[in-house]
C-alpha cells in the first residue's frame, strides 16, 4: 500500500501554513521585542506538540512518540532559525 504523493503533499502545504500561522498570530500583538521573542518561541512549542498529537492520533502511532518526535525535531528547528538570526545580526545584516 503506498500513499499518495498528491495528498501528501496537500496535507504537507497545509500543515506548514496553519503551523507558521500560530507565531506569527502570537507575536503581531506584542510590542516588546524580548516577549515578542518569547511568546513566538512558546506558541511554536506548544504548536509543535499540538500538531504532533494530532499527526499521532491520526496515522495511528503511539501518541507519545509522535508527539515527541515533531515536539524536539521544532526545537532543534527553532534554536537553529535562532542561531543563523544571531549569526547575521553579528554581521550587521539587518532586515
Amino acid at each position: 500500500d503506498l500513499s499518495n504523493p498528491l495528498q501528501a503533499g496537500l496535507v504537507d502545504m497545509i500543515a506548514f501554513t496553519v503551523g507558521s500561522a500560530v507565531p506569527l498570530a502570537v507575536g503581531s500583538f506584542i510590542t516588546d521585542d524580548f516577549m515578542r521573542m518569547v511568546s513566538v518561541a512558546a506558541a511554536s512549542v506548544l504548536a509543535c506538540a499540538a500538531f504532533g498529537y494530532i499527526a499521532a492520533h491520526l496515522s495511528g502511532v503511539r501518541v507519545a512518540v509522535g508527539t515527541v518526535r515533531v515536539l524536539l525535531v521544532g526545537v532543534i528547528t527553532l534554536a537553529a532559525t535562532y542561531g543563523v538570526g544571531v549569526g547575521f545580526s553579528k554581521l550587521g545584516v539587518q532586515v
